[in-house]
């Protein structure tokens, strides 16, 4: 049989530049775990970023599986009704059918929640077996959505893969792309406001520190990669594993032969951490640093983080050589004009060398969703798209959740930071040329959806 795997992104406005910077992991594991149980004979994978008739055609797959975030669910829906057409059955996976999955659209015909790397091989076999997905069949496994008749039918929810090592490396091969990342986690041990990573995938979980560098070597030889992101909400979360890391890619002179990216959290940053990424020749950090207030960023935060120890992480990591960049978020529903500048003087100030800046949106499965539902700003039947969080894209339709502040100020305010974002830019530049020349690069090219300096256009077809 053949099995397409589709990550669904918003191709239709623009060079989406940011949200096809790296591989979807998420899919890349499951075409490996697949091909840990499946022989070749058996199953056929391709991996797909976008979908047409013509793929469709030319592919003939028996199953496509879709992968969408909340904002692009709508393309995820318009992918299933092509599939339709060509009477193909369709599963669908990702952030947006776990959290909301009675919006599963009647054009698919599963939906896997949460972690999907056992739940799609009991499908894939049930498939092989039965050659369609019988709904006495989808009730014997664990993790599914699916419509039986007009009812909708939840199975038992699966539990968390315990061993992450026993997953096979992702199966990157299968999609071609120029940046490479690992993920050397799953989940954040915060739980803030706005960020759906606690709700998805639970208590934090880690691959030991002998599978990353593995991991590591396997890109390093196999893909001639030299600049690693690692995708972790927090790579720094467990201290004693990032020790461990750090000692195995020196000892295995790794961090002489490429370089490497990550996140942090200002909380956590001491000298010794520091040190520790300069040694292993981490080039540059992103922090969700989010406020410059300390009211909302309690907010967002709770009482995880202080302006004082976003301040001081900045100086810090400064000092040892690392290049800073930060998200800050503006737009609490009671947030005040002068608490937003209060963010602006932070950055100012800080001597942070990039930003970038979004308005606060609620996703589903946050807080904040729960909130913007209340108030009638979101329902199961919403326009999917006005969730993307590029302001200067859609001003007239993004939610504003602000009660202090009106549409037309929020944008004002917002434009101000989209300037100073597209000043730091400049400025690094001038000052650091030669970091320039490949860093600041890589770095454009996933912020040119923010400022818009790159204007050239995606083939339509992303297929390997």
């Amino acid at each position: 049989m053949r099995l397409l795997l589709v990550n669904c992104l918003n191709l239709d406005e623009g060079m989406r530049v940011a949200e096809n910077s790296g591989e979807h992991l998420g899919i890349l594991y499951l075409a490996s775990s697949l091909r840990q149980n499946f022989s070749e004979s058996d199953l056929n994978i391709r991996v797909s970023y976008s979908l047409n008739d013509s793929l469709l055609d030319e592919y003939k797959p028996d199953i496509v599986g879709l992968s969408s975030v909340s904002q692009n669910y709508y393309v995820a829906q318009r992918y299933a009704q092509v599939c339709k057409k060509h009477g193909i059955t369709v599963m669908i996976g990702g952030v947006h059918i776990s959290t909301l999955p009675h919006t599963l659209s009647k054009d698919m015909d599963v939906g896997i929640m949460y972690e999907g790397e056992h739940t799609i091989i009991d499908l894939i076999q049930l498939f092989l077996q039965k050659k369609e997905f019988l709904k006495d069949n989808l009730r014997t496994i664990k993790g599914l959505v699916f419509y039986d008749n007009e009812s909708l039918v939840k199975t038992e929810r699966r539990n968390p893969i315990k061993n992450l090592d026993s997953l096979a490396f992702p199966a990157r091969e299968l999609y071609n792309h120029p940046k490479r990342g690992i993920l050397t986690s799953r989940g954040c041990p915060y739980d803030c406001t706005f960020c759906f990573s606690k709700p998805f995938w639970g208590k934090p979980r880690f691959f030991s520190a002998e599978y990353v560098i593995k991991e590591i070597n396997e890109v390093f030889e196999k893909f001639k990669v030299t600049k690693i992101s690692f995708y972790d909400d927090l790579f720094i979360a467990d201290l004693q594993r990032f020790k461990k890391i750090v000692l195995y890619i020196r000892e295995s002179g790794l961090h002489k032969k490429m370089s490497f990216s990550c996140t942090v959290r200002p909380n956590l940053v001491t000298e010794e951490i520091a040190i520790l990424l300069k040694s292993m020749h981490v080039t540059n950090v992103f922090m969700g640093i989010e406020s410059g207030n300390q009211r909302i960023l309690k907010y967002l935060k709770k009482d995880a983080c202080s302006v004082e120890q976003n301040y001081a992480a900045i100086k810090i990591l400064k000092k040892y050589g690392i290049i800073t960049d930060a998200g800050f978020i503006i737009g609490s529903p009671d947030e005040t004009t002068k608490e937003i500048m209060d963010t602006y003087r932070f950055i100012r100030k800080s001597g942070i060398d990039f930003i970038s800046p979004l308005i606060l949106t609620p996703l589903p499965g946050t807080p904040i969703w729960e909130f913007a539902k209340i108030k009638g700003f979101v329902s199961d039947n919403m326009d999917w798209s006005i969730l993307r969080e590029e302001f200067d894209e859609m001003a007239a339709r993004h939610i504003v959740l602000s009660e202090k502040i009106n549409r037309n100020e929020l944008y004002r305010l917002y434009m101000l930071f989209k300037r100073e974002q597209k000043r730091k830019i400049i400025s690094f530049g001038i000052k650091h040329p030669l970091k320039s020349l490949s860093g600041l690069w890589r770095f454009l090219r996933r912020q040119s959806h923010y400022i818009g300096i790159l204007n050239e256009k995606r083939s339509e077809n992303l297929h390997v």
